[in-house]
């Protein structure tokens, strides 16, 4: 879970005790749905038996308060028939349950009452029934807990230590010995000893050695950390890593894992292999960094993914022999599980910097320092954070899972954004070329420049204006004899505004060459414009667009029909630019001219 899911919990727990405190009872009469949580549980009335797991329930758990005399409905049913069956309901308890202290309380609800029972977490032991069970509140049920589950939870709760306990009888071929050699070493330099120490000395000392029976075995840390094969004792001493095609597993005929790995040895090996595998199964993305350059960056940092592996090599539960490690890739974020619930006191931590403070394999922990592993200062969790904000991705996400039996670690790689991210960063590469082969001397690579701005514009992309300008330039190079369907890809690509810092050059090439296609293209691209328009009037007005020779009077045919198509385009034209266009069609003996001046008085012009 989140950092903020700690205090949730915590804050639910005080409410839970707060409730026992009280003698309101009005939160009682909403239905078991509303009522019943991981630190609630109500009762109309129960036997001894049932009580007593409720009662273990709760205290190998986070504590919480059982009322009796409530249906489900929340109605008040009340004791007061029953309290000499109390009383004995109570005093059996004692009988059924391991020591527990609890607390108790009658409560008037109105004109009955109401046993109110508080049971505190138990952080150092685990409570079982007389017969041996044990039992673990999950949400708002009471599960059974079994043999394995029991001893890691003693384990976890301090009862014992299983990482102290006898494993395998020393002996040089248990021993990976180039691991040994480095560890020696390495604390010989820590700790500036002058004097050479034997190998059994220095591992005594650690704690990874134990006599049983006159005879020295490597303990199960000792195993971990420097043995040739931890499975010969331990089964699920592996990792596995599983890669999914998609954001979740799914199974039978629709499995689709793509990758899976197993990795076996002392923890050193297992990290030091799959280190280099993980490399080539993670993607990179390339973003744009402040100073405009680009840059690449990992789908996840290394330094967070090494660190929950690592951690959940290490810190996981030992004591539930035959489960391993998982790494689970998905499409869009990395899980790391491990067996065995948080340590205590966290349920969930606080914040990702508590997470391993109270180690549960603290011994394994300080051998592993030595071959720089770990620096037990919450240096690697709160690495593991610092290194996902620097590269724009969601904090680690801490939770536990399987009923507070297993540990998962996720890292989201905030694939969307990161997609969109490299989408509009491969764009913007896209559009440089475009704006370079659009100069290009060869026409090959300039319409396969056009081909790829219209597939951009296509996806809805904007246009930049280096483009535009590009664009702009090459259009200054048509004239005077420019290629039809390229000028026809240009025009169609450009909006009429991007033309306006050469309009008054197009339309004038337009008006000197109008017999081709070409200047018919333009004055289409150009007739949104106003300014064109109206400084094609104004050059109707002062002559200075005339008659070609030959009787040819398509230069002025081709600007009076830029100003009928203006004309149509206007829903309510200027009563003084439509006067003077009317005034100017008189002027001209052409067709557009005439044919402007019916679109304005509705009949044709009479000349005398």
């Amino acid at each position: 879970m989140r950092a903020s899911s700690a205090w949730t919990r915590l804050d639910a727990t005080v409410k839970a005790r707060s409730l026992y405190d009280s003698d309101d009872t009005s939160w009682l009469a909403k239905p078991d749905s509303e009522v019943e949580s991981q630190w609630v549980e109500r009762k109309r009335w129960t036997d001894p038996r049932e009580l007593a797991r409720q009662v273990s329930a709760f205290a190998n758990g986070e504590g919480g308060l059982i009322v009796i005399g409530v249906g489900p409905d929340g109605s008040i049913a009340g004791l007061s028939s029953r309290r000499d069956a109390t009383n004995q309901l109570l005093a059996n308890l004692d009988n059924m349950l391991s020591d527990c202290p609890y607390e108790h309380r009658f409560v008037d609800a109105g004109s009955e009452e109401l046993l109110y029972i508080y049971v505190g977490c138990q952080p150092d032991r685990v409570v079982r029934l007389a017969n041996g069970k044990a039992f673990r509140r999950v949400g708002s049920s009471t599960r059974e807990l079994g043999a394995e589950e029991i001893e890691e939870l003693r384990f976890a709760r301090g009862e014992r230590a299983f990482e102290d306990r006898p494993a395998l009888p020393l002996s040089d071929d248990v021993l990976d010995d180039a691991l040994v050699d480095s560890f020696l070493r390495a604390l010989r330099e820590r700790n500036g000893l002058k004097l050479d120490q034997s190998r059994d000395d220095a591992l005594r000392n650690r704690k990874l050695l134990a006599r049983r029976d006159g005879v020295e075995y490597l303990t199960f840390g000792g195993v971990l950390a420097l043995g040739r094969d931890p499975t010969t004792v331990l089964p699920g001493a592996r990792l596995r890593f599983l890669r999914f095609d998609g954001a979740e597993e799914r199974f039978g005929s629709e499995r689709n894992v793509v990758k899976d790995q197993w990795f076996e040895g002392p923890i050193p090996r297992i990290v030091e292999k799959f280190r280099e595998f993980f490399r080539t199964q993670v993607r990179e993305f390339d973003r744009l960094g402040k100073d405009g350059t680009f840059r690449r960056d990992q789908e996840y940092p290394e330094a967070a993914w090494e660190e929950a592996v690592v951690n959940a090599l290490i810190h996981r539960s030992y004591s539930i022999k035959n489960a391993s490690v998982f790494v689970r890739m998905f499409d869009d974020r990395l899980e790391v599980e491990s067996p065995g619930g948080l340590p205590p006191p966290f349920s969930s931590p606080a914040t990702i910097d508590e997470l391993y403070s109270n180690p549960r394999n603290a011994n394994l922990c300080h051998a592993l320092q030595y071959l720089d592993l770990v620096r037990l200062a919450q240096e690697g969790t709160r690495r593991m954070q610092h290194e996902m904000r620097a590269m724009g991705l969601p904090d680690p996400s801490i939770e536990e899972v399987a009923g507070g039996m297993r540990v998962r670690v996720t890292l989201a790689n905030d694939i969307e954004r990161r997609r969109a991210n490299v989408d509009a960063q491969d764009a913007q590469r896209q559009w440089s070329a475009i704006a370079t082969a659009l100069q290009d001397d060869l026409a090959i690579y300039r319409r396969k420049a056009l081909q790829d701005w219209q597939s951009l514009r296509d996806r809805g992309l904007k246009v930049p204006r280096a483009v535009i300008a590009s664009a702009l330039a090459r259009l200054q190079t048509f004239q005077p004899a420019p290629d039809f369907n390229e000028l026809s890809w240009v025009l169609q690509l450009l909006a009429a505004k991007d033309l306006e810092p050469i309009a008054r050059d197009l339309v004038a090439w337009a008006l000197d060459n109008p017999k081709g296609p070409q200047a018919e293209l333009l004055v289409d691209a150009l007739t949104p414009l106003d300014s064109v328009a109206n400084e094609v009037l104004v050059d109707l007005e002062q002559g200075e667009i005339g008659p070609e020779g030959q009787g040819s009077h398509a230069g002025q045919d081709l600007a009076f029909r830029l100003l009928r198509a203006r004309l149509k385009r206007l829903p309510l034209p200027d009563r003084s630019w439509v006067t003077r266009a009317s005034a100017v069609a008189l002027q001209y003996s052409c067709r557009q001219a005439d044919a402007l001046y019916e679109d304005i008085h509705g009949a044709p012009p009479r000349r005398d």
